[in-house]
Protein backbone atom coordinates (compact mmCIF):
# COMPACT_ATOMS: atom_id res chain seq x y z
CA UNK A 1 0.00 0.00 0.00
CA UNK A 2 0.96 3.69 -1.09
CA UNK A 3 2.03 5.54 2.16
CA UNK A 4 1.25 8.91 0.94
CA UNK A 5 -1.95 8.35 -0.92
CA UNK A 6 -3.29 11.70 -3.04
CA UNK A 7 -6.79 12.50 -4.47
CA UNK A 8 -6.92 11.64 -7.59
CA UNK A 9 -7.26 15.22 -8.85
CA UNK A 10 -3.63 15.75 -6.99
CA UNK A 11 -2.32 13.46 -9.07
CA UNK A 12 -3.33 14.62 -12.37
CA UNK A 13 -2.75 18.02 -11.91
CA UNK A 14 0.98 16.52 -10.74
CA UNK A 15 0.74 14.90 -14.09
CA UNK A 16 -0.10 18.14 -16.21
CA UNK A 17 2.42 20.12 -14.47
CA UNK A 18 4.68 17.62 -15.64
CA UNK A 19 3.85 17.47 -19.27
CA UNK A 20 3.84 21.38 -19.20
CA UNK A 21 7.51 21.55 -18.55
CA UNK A 22 8.11 18.98 -21.60
CA UNK A 23 9.02 22.06 -24.56
CA UNK A 24 8.48 19.15 -27.20
CA UNK A 25 4.96 19.16 -25.92
CA UNK A 26 4.42 22.40 -25.94
CA UNK A 27 4.68 22.48 -30.31
CA UNK A 28 3.59 19.46 -31.93
CA UNK A 29 3.27 18.77 -35.66
CA UNK A 30 1.07 15.46 -36.19
CA UNK A 31 -0.51 13.85 -39.83
CA UNK A 32 -2.83 11.92 -39.78
CA UNK A 33 -6.47 11.35 -40.75
CA UNK A 34 -9.70 13.13 -39.39
CA UNK A 35 -12.11 10.85 -37.37
CA UNK A 36 -15.03 10.99 -35.34
CA UNK A 37 -15.04 14.69 -36.31
CA UNK A 38 -17.94 17.20 -35.24
CA UNK A 39 -18.29 21.05 -35.36
CA UNK A 40 -19.90 22.09 -32.47
CA UNK A 41 -22.68 24.74 -32.22
CA UNK A 42 -20.16 26.75 -29.79
CA UNK A 43 -18.07 26.92 -32.94
CA UNK A 44 -15.55 24.45 -31.27
CA UNK A 45 -14.16 21.33 -33.70
CA UNK A 46 -13.98 17.79 -31.53
CA UNK A 47 -12.14 15.04 -33.56
CA UNK A 48 -9.76 12.15 -33.19
CA UNK A 49 -6.48 11.93 -35.43
CA UNK A 50 -5.64 8.46 -36.18
CA UNK A 51 -3.43 6.62 -38.59
CA UNK A 52 -3.36 2.65 -39.17
CA UNK A 53 -1.43 2.12 -35.63
CA UNK A 54 -3.10 4.67 -33.26
CA UNK A 55 -5.39 7.39 -32.85
CA UNK A 56 -5.50 10.45 -30.47
CA UNK A 57 -8.37 12.93 -29.01
CA UNK A 58 -8.06 16.95 -30.52
CA UNK A 59 -9.79 19.77 -29.76
CA UNK A 60 -9.84 23.30 -31.88
CA UNK A 61 -11.28 25.98 -30.36
CA UNK A 62 -13.28 28.14 -31.94
CA UNK A 63 -11.00 31.31 -32.09
CA UNK A 64 -8.35 29.05 -34.05
CA UNK A 65 -10.89 27.04 -36.07
CA UNK A 66 -12.36 30.47 -37.80
CA UNK A 67 -8.78 30.32 -39.33
CA UNK A 68 -9.58 26.89 -41.44
CA UNK A 69 -9.58 27.55 -44.78
CA UNK A 70 -11.42 24.64 -45.82
CA UNK A 71 -14.46 22.55 -44.18
CA UNK A 72 -13.07 19.39 -42.50
CA UNK A 73 -14.61 16.42 -42.65
CA UNK A 74 -14.04 12.59 -41.45
CA UNK A 75 -11.57 10.93 -43.79
CA UNK A 76 -9.42 14.08 -44.52
CA UNK A 77 -5.90 13.84 -44.86
CA UNK A 78 -4.51 16.62 -42.45
CA UNK A 79 -1.74 18.45 -41.08
CA UNK A 80 -2.04 20.15 -37.48
CA UNK A 81 0.26 21.90 -35.16
CA UNK A 82 -0.51 22.98 -31.35
CA UNK A 83 0.23 21.52 -28.24
CA UNK A 84 -0.16 18.57 -26.18
CA UNK A 85 -1.81 18.62 -22.69
CA UNK A 86 -4.15 17.31 -19.93
CA UNK A 87 -7.54 17.48 -19.44
CA UNK A 88 -8.33 17.14 -15.90
CA UNK A 89 -11.73 16.41 -15.98
CA UNK A 90 -11.50 13.18 -17.61
CA UNK A 91 -7.59 12.56 -17.32
CA UNK A 92 -7.59 12.08 -20.91
CA UNK A 93 -4.36 13.17 -23.14
CA UNK A 94 -5.38 15.44 -26.30
CA UNK A 95 -3.83 17.48 -28.58
CA UNK A 96 -5.20 21.26 -28.31
CA UNK A 97 -5.04 22.50 -32.12
CA UNK A 98 -3.88 25.78 -33.05
CA UNK A 99 -3.77 25.14 -36.67
CA UNK A 100 -4.98 22.67 -39.24
CA UNK A 101 -4.74 22.47 -42.70
CA UNK A 102 -5.03 19.58 -45.91
CA UNK A 103 -1.79 17.26 -46.32
CA UNK A 104 -0.54 17.90 -49.89
CA UNK A 105 -2.81 21.06 -50.50
CA UNK A 106 -1.00 24.00 -50.53
CA UNK A 107 -2.33 25.06 -54.25
CA UNK A 108 -2.60 28.66 -54.87
CA UNK A 109 -6.39 28.83 -54.28
CA UNK A 110 -5.60 28.15 -50.34
CA UNK A 111 -2.76 31.00 -50.61
CA UNK A 112 -5.25 33.39 -52.23
CA UNK A 113 -7.92 32.61 -50.03
CA UNK A 114 -5.66 33.41 -47.01
CA UNK A 115 -4.06 36.55 -48.27
CA UNK A 116 -7.40 37.89 -49.55
CA UNK A 117 -8.90 37.26 -45.83
CA UNK A 118 -5.76 39.23 -44.30
CA UNK A 119 -5.64 42.20 -46.85
CA UNK A 120 -9.61 42.43 -46.13
CA UNK A 121 -8.99 42.05 -42.17
CA UNK A 122 -6.73 45.24 -42.67
CA UNK A 123 -9.17 47.32 -44.49
CA UNK A 124 -7.42 47.89 -47.80
CA UNK A 125 -10.93 46.94 -49.82
CA UNK A 126 -12.63 49.53 -47.74
CA UNK A 127 -14.63 52.02 -50.08
CA UNK A 128 -13.00 54.86 -48.51
CA UNK A 129 -9.97 53.96 -49.75
CA UNK A 130 -11.17 54.59 -53.23
CA UNK A 131 -10.78 57.30 -55.56
CA UNK A 132 -13.67 58.54 -57.81
CA UNK A 133 -13.11 58.86 -61.96
CA UNK A 134 -12.75 61.73 -63.41
CA UNK A 135 -15.71 62.49 -65.80
CA UNK A 136 -13.84 63.44 -68.86
CA UNK A 137 -10.10 62.07 -68.93
CA UNK A 138 -7.60 63.76 -71.07
CA UNK A 139 -4.74 61.67 -70.71
CA UNK A 140 -5.38 58.29 -70.53
CA UNK A 141 -2.93 55.28 -69.50
CA UNK A 142 -3.07 51.70 -70.69
CA UNK A 143 -0.76 48.66 -68.80
CA UNK A 144 -1.13 45.65 -70.59
CA UNK A 145 0.51 43.25 -72.91
CA UNK A 146 2.02 44.23 -75.76
CA UNK A 147 0.45 42.42 -78.78
CA UNK A 148 -2.23 41.17 -76.64
CA UNK A 149 -6.32 41.52 -77.48
CA UNK A 150 -6.97 43.53 -74.43
CA UNK A 151 -4.60 46.01 -75.67
CA UNK A 152 -6.47 45.60 -78.97
CA UNK A 153 -10.00 45.51 -76.69
CA UNK A 154 -9.60 48.46 -75.41
CA UNK A 155 -7.38 51.13 -78.50
CA UNK A 156 -11.26 49.74 -79.64
CA UNK A 157 -13.32 51.28 -77.28
CA UNK A 158 -11.40 54.45 -76.74
CA UNK A 159 -11.12 55.38 -79.98
CA UNK A 160 -15.31 54.91 -80.63
CA UNK A 161 -16.21 55.88 -77.07
CA UNK A 162 -13.47 59.19 -76.79
CA UNK A 163 -11.49 60.19 -79.46
CA UNK A 164 -10.85 63.47 -77.72
CA UNK A 165 -8.19 61.69 -74.98
CA UNK A 166 -4.72 60.66 -75.52
CA UNK A 167 -3.90 57.05 -74.88
CA UNK A 168 -0.74 56.38 -73.14
CA UNK A 169 0.27 52.36 -73.50
CA UNK A 170 2.84 51.19 -70.97
CA UNK A 171 2.99 47.44 -72.08
CA UNK A 172 4.47 44.71 -69.05
CA UNK A 173 4.73 40.97 -68.35
CA UNK A 174 1.24 39.89 -67.59
CA UNK A 175 2.79 35.92 -66.57
CA UNK A 176 5.56 34.36 -65.78
CA UNK A 177 8.67 35.19 -64.82
CA UNK A 178 9.51 38.75 -63.81
CA UNK A 179 6.05 39.86 -64.46
CA UNK A 180 5.12 40.77 -60.93
CA UNK A 181 8.41 43.38 -60.86
CA UNK A 182 7.28 44.62 -64.86
CA UNK A 183 4.15 45.70 -63.49
CA UNK A 184 4.98 47.43 -60.32
CA UNK A 185 7.56 49.49 -62.54
CA UNK A 186 4.62 50.30 -65.19
CA UNK A 187 2.08 51.13 -62.60
CA UNK A 188 4.78 53.38 -60.48
CA UNK A 189 5.94 54.94 -63.32
CA UNK A 190 2.26 56.23 -64.67
CA UNK A 191 1.29 57.43 -61.50
CA UNK A 192 3.79 59.91 -61.90
CA UNK A 193 3.31 60.84 -65.88
CA UNK A 194 0.46 62.96 -64.81
CA UNK A 195 -2.50 61.15 -66.56
CA UNK A 196 -6.06 61.56 -65.12
CA UNK A 197 -6.88 57.61 -65.12
CA UNK A 198 -4.99 54.35 -65.86
CA UNK A 199 -6.34 50.84 -66.82
CA UNK A 200 -4.63 47.85 -65.87
CA UNK A 201 -5.34 44.96 -67.89
CA UNK A 202 -4.83 41.47 -69.52
CA UNK A 203 -7.38 38.83 -70.72
CA UNK A 204 -8.41 35.87 -68.98
CA UNK A 205 -6.75 32.59 -68.18
CA UNK A 206 -6.02 29.72 -65.19
CA UNK A 207 -5.26 31.46 -61.81
CA UNK A 208 -1.33 30.49 -62.17
CA UNK A 209 -1.84 32.35 -65.49
CA UNK A 210 -3.20 35.61 -63.26
CA UNK A 211 -1.43 35.07 -60.29
CA UNK A 212 1.18 38.07 -61.31
CA UNK A 213 -1.75 40.07 -60.38
CA UNK A 214 -2.50 38.68 -56.56
CA UNK A 215 1.54 38.76 -55.36
CA UNK A 216 1.74 41.57 -52.35
CA UNK A 217 4.09 43.90 -54.61
CA UNK A 218 1.43 44.67 -57.53
CA UNK A 219 -1.34 44.79 -54.86
CA UNK A 220 0.42 47.59 -52.99
CA UNK A 221 1.47 49.53 -56.12
CA UNK A 222 -2.07 49.71 -57.27
CA UNK A 223 -3.49 50.29 -53.65
CA UNK A 224 -0.76 53.37 -52.98
CA UNK A 225 -1.63 54.27 -57.07
CA UNK A 226 -2.47 58.45 -56.40
CA UNK A 227 -4.11 58.27 -60.02
CA UNK A 228 -7.16 56.53 -60.24
CA UNK A 229 -6.92 53.34 -61.36
CA UNK A 230 -9.48 50.78 -63.18
CA UNK A 231 -8.56 47.14 -63.33
CA UNK A 232 -10.32 45.18 -66.48
CA UNK A 233 -8.72 41.47 -65.74
CA UNK A 234 -9.40 38.12 -67.04
CA UNK A 235 -12.96 37.33 -68.02
CA UNK A 236 -16.46 38.28 -65.63
CA UNK A 237 -15.44 35.11 -63.55
CA UNK A 238 -11.69 35.82 -63.00
CA UNK A 239 -11.10 37.79 -59.57
CA UNK A 240 -7.79 38.40 -58.35
CA UNK A 241 -7.10 40.44 -55.63
CA UNK A 242 -5.56 43.53 -57.41
CA UNK A 243 -9.31 44.01 -58.57
CA UNK A 244 -10.51 44.32 -55.17
CA UNK A 245 -7.89 47.39 -53.99
CA UNK A 246 -8.34 49.10 -57.47
CA UNK A 247 -10.50 51.92 -57.64
CA UNK A 248 -12.83 50.42 -59.50
CA UNK A 249 -13.02 47.34 -60.81
CA UNK A 250 -14.40 45.88 -64.21
CA UNK A 251 -15.10 42.30 -65.76
CA UNK A 252 -13.46 42.49 -68.79
CA UNK A 253 -10.38 44.87 -70.27
CA UNK A 254 -13.40 46.13 -72.66
CA UNK A 255 -15.35 46.78 -69.78
CA UNK A 256 -12.46 48.94 -68.25
CA UNK A 257 -12.13 51.09 -71.44
CA UNK A 258 -16.12 51.86 -70.78
CA UNK A 259 -15.60 52.75 -67.27
CA UNK A 260 -12.90 54.96 -68.19
CA UNK A 261 -14.56 57.35 -70.66
CA UNK A 262 -18.03 58.74 -71.57
CA UNK A 263 -19.86 58.28 -74.83
CA UNK A 264 -19.40 61.55 -77.28
CA UNK A 265 -22.89 60.22 -78.49
CA UNK A 266 -24.75 60.45 -75.10
CA UNK A 267 -22.38 64.06 -74.89
CA UNK A 268 -24.09 65.24 -78.09
CA UNK A 269 -27.52 64.50 -77.05
CA UNK A 270 -26.90 66.05 -73.48
CA UNK A 271 -25.69 69.10 -75.37
CA UNK A 272 -28.70 69.81 -77.79
CA UNK A 273 -30.83 69.75 -74.32
CA UNK A 274 -28.90 72.26 -72.70
CA UNK A 275 -28.70 74.30 -75.47
CA UNK A 276 -32.85 74.19 -75.84
CA UNK A 277 -32.57 74.62 -72.19
CA UNK A 278 -30.65 77.67 -72.25
CA UNK A 279 -32.57 79.04 -75.25
CA UNK A 280 -35.79 78.95 -73.23
CA UNK A 281 -34.75 80.50 -70.38
CA UNK A 282 -33.17 83.13 -71.92
CA UNK A 283 -36.30 83.71 -73.51
CA UNK A 284 -38.26 83.76 -70.49
CA UNK A 285 -35.31 86.13 -69.36
CA UNK A 286 -35.82 89.04 -71.66
CA UNK A 287 -40.15 88.68 -71.33
CA UNK A 288 -39.27 89.26 -67.77
CA UNK A 289 -36.79 92.10 -67.84
CA UNK A 290 -38.97 94.03 -70.23
CA UNK A 291 -41.72 93.95 -68.28
CA UNK A 292 -40.02 94.75 -65.61
CA UNK A 293 -38.58 98.04 -67.51
CA UNK A 294 -41.88 99.19 -68.90
CA UNK A 295 -43.04 99.22 -64.83
CA UNK A 296 -39.88 101.68 -63.54
CA UNK A 297 -40.40 103.62 -66.61
CA UNK A 298 -44.04 104.72 -65.23
CA UNK A 299 -42.97 104.80 -62.07
CA UNK A 300 -43.55 108.85 -61.03
CA UNK A 301 -40.18 109.03 -59.64
CA UNK A 302 -38.89 108.46 -63.05
CA UNK A 303 -40.53 111.30 -64.38
CA UNK A 304 -38.92 113.33 -61.51
CA UNK A 305 -35.93 112.24 -60.65
CA UNK A 306 -33.81 115.53 -59.16
CA UNK A 307 -36.25 115.23 -56.09
CA UNK A 308 -35.85 111.25 -55.98
CA UNK A 309 -32.79 111.85 -55.45
CA UNK A 310 -32.90 114.64 -53.10
CA UNK A 311 -35.10 112.08 -50.85
CA UNK A 312 -32.08 109.56 -51.01
CA UNK A 313 -29.34 112.58 -49.47
CA UNK A 314 -32.26 113.37 -47.05
CA UNK A 315 -32.26 109.47 -45.99
CA UNK A 316 -28.42 109.30 -46.13
CA UNK A 317 -28.10 112.35 -43.46
CA UNK A 318 -30.25 110.63 -41.07
CA UNK A 319 -28.30 107.40 -40.99
CA UNK A 320 -25.06 109.45 -40.87
CA UNK A 321 -26.37 111.13 -37.36
CA UNK A 322 -27.44 107.88 -36.46
CA UNK A 323 -24.39 106.63 -36.61
CA UNK A 324 -22.21 109.21 -34.86
CA UNK A 325 -24.97 108.82 -32.16
CA UNK A 326 -24.23 104.55 -31.52
CA UNK A 327 -20.49 105.36 -31.90
CA UNK A 328 -20.53 108.13 -29.04
CA UNK A 329 -22.40 105.46 -26.91
CA UNK A 330 -19.97 102.65 -27.91
CA UNK A 331 -16.71 105.17 -26.70
CA UNK A 332 -18.97 105.69 -23.26
CA UNK A 333 -19.67 102.15 -23.06
CA UNK A 334 -15.64 100.62 -23.62
CA UNK A 335 -14.43 103.25 -20.98
CA UNK A 336 -16.62 102.05 -18.46
CA UNK A 337 -15.70 98.27 -19.53
CA UNK A 338 -11.62 98.82 -19.73
CA UNK A 339 -12.33 100.27 -15.61
CA UNK A 340 -14.50 96.94 -14.85
CA UNK A 341 -11.85 94.75 -16.36
CA UNK A 342 -8.60 96.31 -14.78
CA UNK A 343 -10.62 95.93 -11.20
CA UNK A 344 -11.60 92.32 -11.92
CA UNK A 345 -8.09 91.30 -12.71
CA UNK A 346 -6.42 93.15 -9.82
CA UNK A 347 -8.75 90.76 -7.57
CA UNK A 348 -8.67 87.71 -9.48
CA UNK A 349 -4.85 87.56 -9.28
CA UNK A 350 -4.81 88.46 -6.13
CA UNK A 351 -7.08 85.47 -5.24
CA UNK A 352 -5.01 83.32 -7.53
CA UNK A 353 -1.73 83.62 -5.89
CA UNK A 354 -3.52 82.93 -2.11
CA UNK A 355 -5.35 79.65 -3.96
CA UNK A 356 -1.84 78.59 -5.52
CA UNK A 357 0.31 78.74 -2.47
CA UNK A 358 -2.74 76.57 -0.40
CA UNK A 359 -2.87 74.03 -3.39
CA UNK A 360 1.17 73.82 -3.34
CA UNK A 361 0.92 72.94 0.50
CA UNK A 362 -1.26 70.43 0.03
CA UNK A 363 0.61 68.75 -2.82
CA UNK A 364 3.45 68.19 -1.35
CA UNK A 365 1.61 67.30 2.20
CA UNK A 366 0.25 64.28 -0.49
CA UNK A 367 3.63 63.39 -1.95
CA UNK A 368 4.43 62.57 1.70
CA UNK A 369 2.09 60.54 2.20
CA UNK A 370 2.10 58.56 -1.09
CA UNK A 371 5.58 58.14 -0.23
CA UNK A 372 5.31 56.86 2.92
CA UNK A 373 2.63 54.38 1.87
CA UNK A 374 4.26 53.48 -0.85
CA UNK A 375 7.11 52.33 0.80
CA UNK A 376 5.67 50.98 3.81
CA UNK A 377 3.39 48.67 1.04
CA UNK A 378 6.67 47.36 -1.18
CA UNK A 379 8.27 46.16 2.35
CA UNK A 380 5.08 44.01 2.86
CA UNK A 381 4.66 42.60 -1.00
CA UNK A 382 8.57 41.36 -1.01
CA UNK A 383 7.92 39.72 2.74
CA UNK A 384 4.48 37.94 1.16
CA UNK A 385 6.72 37.34 -1.45
CA UNK A 386 9.68 35.19 0.11
CA UNK A 387 6.86 33.23 2.31
CA UNK A 388 4.97 32.04 -0.40
CA UNK A 389 8.23 30.94 -2.53
CA UNK A 390 9.31 29.09 0.63
CA UNK A 391 5.99 27.73 1.22
CA UNK A 392 5.06 26.58 -2.53
CA UNK A 393 8.76 25.28 -2.50
CA UNK A 394 7.98 22.65 0.31
CA UNK A 395 4.85 21.96 -1.20
CA UNK A 396 6.45 21.03 -4.57
CA UNK A 397 9.14 18.45 -2.89
CA UNK A 398 6.29 16.95 -1.31
CA UNK A 399 4.14 16.10 -4.56
CA UNK A 400 7.66 15.08 -6.29
CA UNK A 401 8.35 12.95 -3.78
CA UNK A 402 4.54 11.58 -3.61
CA UNK A 403 4.77 10.94 -7.54
CA UNK A 404 8.35 9.05 -7.38
CA UNK A 405 6.62 6.50 -5.03
CA UNK A 406 3.40 6.39 -7.19
CA UNK A 407 5.43 5.24 -10.16
CA UNK A 408 7.52 2.77 -8.25
CA UNK A 409 4.22 1.02 -7.18
CA UNK A 410 3.37 1.10 -10.53
CA UNK A 411 6.50 -0.49 -12.04
CA UNK A 412 6.21 -3.03 -9.20
CA UNK A 413 2.63 -3.75 -10.30
CA UNK A 414 2.98 -4.24 -14.02
CA UNK A 415 2.24 -7.47 -15.86
CA UNK A 416 5.67 -7.12 -17.63
CA UNK A 417 7.57 -7.57 -14.58
CA UNK A 418 5.78 -10.23 -13.43
CA UNK A 419 7.17 -12.07 -16.86
CA UNK A 420 10.53 -11.36 -16.01
CA UNK A 421 10.25 -13.73 -13.18
CA UNK A 422 9.02 -16.30 -15.31
CA UNK A 423 5.34 -16.14 -15.72
CA UNK A 424 3.62 -15.97 -18.93
CA UNK A 425 0.45 -15.79 -20.36
CA UNK A 426 -1.52 -17.79 -22.93
CA UNK A 427 -4.75 -16.66 -25.05
CA UNK A 428 -6.73 -18.60 -27.76
CA UNK A 429 -7.81 -16.02 -30.04
CA UNK A 430 -9.00 -13.26 -28.05
CA UNK A 431 -9.48 -15.10 -25.01
CA UNK A 432 -7.33 -15.21 -21.86
CA UNK A 433 -6.93 -19.47 -21.04
CA UNK A 434 -7.92 -19.99 -17.33
CA UNK A 435 -8.98 -23.38 -18.17
CA UNK A 436 -8.33 -26.54 -20.10
CA UNK A 437 -11.70 -26.49 -20.98
CA UNK A 438 -10.84 -23.47 -22.81
CA UNK A 439 -9.20 -24.72 -26.13
CA UNK A 440 -9.57 -28.05 -27.72
CA UNK A 441 -7.25 -30.51 -28.77
CA UNK A 442 -5.29 -29.25 -31.86
CA UNK A 443 -6.30 -26.13 -31.31
CA UNK A 444 -3.53 -22.97 -31.13
CA UNK A 445 -1.98 -21.59 -28.48
CA UNK A 446 -0.48 -18.19 -28.12
CA UNK A 447 1.54 -17.81 -24.88
CA UNK A 448 3.06 -14.40 -24.16
CA UNK A 449 6.62 -14.47 -22.35
CA UNK A 450 9.19 -11.73 -21.32
CA UNK A 451 10.25 -10.94 -24.85
CA UNK A 452 8.06 -12.12 -27.34
CA UNK A 453 5.02 -14.62 -28.38
CA UNK A 454 5.30 -18.16 -28.52
CA UNK A 455 2.56 -20.12 -30.84
CA UNK A 456 2.22 -23.96 -30.45
CA UNK A 457 -1.04 -26.38 -31.13
CA UNK A 458 -2.81 -28.32 -27.86
CA UNK A 459 -1.53 -32.29 -28.61
CA UNK A 460 -3.76 -33.25 -25.41
CA UNK A 461 -4.75 -32.03 -22.10
CA UNK A 462 -4.11 -33.87 -18.81
CA UNK A 463 -7.01 -32.99 -15.77
CA UNK A 464 -4.88 -31.83 -12.35
CA UNK A 465 -4.77 -34.23 -10.01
Amino acid sequence: MMNNPVSVSEFLSVVKGIVSDIPLFQNVILVGELSNFKAHSSGHFYFSLKDDKARISAVMFRSQAQSVLFKPKDGDKVIIQGRFDVYPQTGQMQVYVSKMNLDGLGDLYIQYEALKKELEEKGYFQSSHKKSLPPYPQRIGVICGAGSAAHADITRTLRSRWPLAEQVDLFSLVQGDGATQDLVTKIEFADEMGLDVIILARGGGSIEDLWAFNTIPVIMAVYNCKTPIVTGIGHESDTTLSDYVADYRAATPTGAAHEVTPDTQEIRITLKKVDRANIMSISRSIVALSHSFDTIKNKPYYQDYKTLFNYRWMDLDRVNYSLNQHYQQFQRHTQMLKRTVDTMGYNLQHTFQKQNMALDKTVNQFHMNIDFKLSTARRDTIQSNEDLIRGMSGFVTLKKKAFSDILKTLSYLSPLNVMIRGYSVSSHGENVIKSIDDIDINDEMNTRVQDGILISKIVRKELKQ
